[in-house]
């Protein structure tokens, strides 16, 4: 016995078509498999060598390399901008957090 799913219930196929259940699996199973290893496939895992890890470890590799200075930059933003920036919690601008 095929089970079929008629146009209109819900799944969204409007041709007037009907799609079977398990042609629906197939196609989840399908977009499954892309996602999973799109996100294998983009994850760009590498393996750092001993001798390499001291490169990396430098400030000027860091996504922030000068944090004390990127507070100070951020509070002389938000103080004239008069409103709290979009790194950290919301304020009303009014000083009163």
């Amino acid at each position: 016995m095929r089970r079929t799913v008629q146009a209109g219930s819900g799944i969204g196929n409007s041709g007037g078509a009907s799609l079977s259940a398990g042609h629906i699996a197939r196609k989840r199973a399908r977009n499954v498999a892309l996602a999973t290893a799109l996100t294998l496939g983009l994850s760009a895992c590498a393996s750092v060598q001993p001798w390499e890890r001291g490169t990396l470890a430098r400030p000027e590799m860091q996504l922030d390399p000068n944090p004390l200075q990127t507070g100070l930059y951020e509070q002389v933003y938000d103080s004239k901008e008069a409103a709290g920036g979009g790194t950290r919690a919301a304020g009303a601008g009014c000083g009163c957090n």
